[in-house]
């Protein structure tokens, strides 16, 4: 959905994480689980080659810069 022409709010990015994979519903928080939400994850998957977790998850644009986030 679009709040005014031509700006998309959020896009689908791939994010990646050290360790396992945690249970969904995931919402991504800037420094700490107290602030506001920036983005949720949609789904994820283990990657043993990297030994990471994978995951698809949809950021709003004011936030696709950082690169840390907590998910909580």
């Amino acid at each position: 959905r679009l709040k005014s022409v031509g700006r998309v709010n959020r896009r689908l990015h791939v994010l990646t994480s050290e360790g396992p994979a945690p249970a969904l519903p995931l919402t991504l928080h800037l420094n700490a689980p107290d602030t506001p939400p920036v983005g949720h994850i949609t789904s994820l998957a283990q990657d043993f080659e990297l030994a990471r977790t994978v995951a698809l998850g949809y950021l709003h644009r004011t936030s696709e810069d950082q690169t840390a986030f907590v998910a909580a």
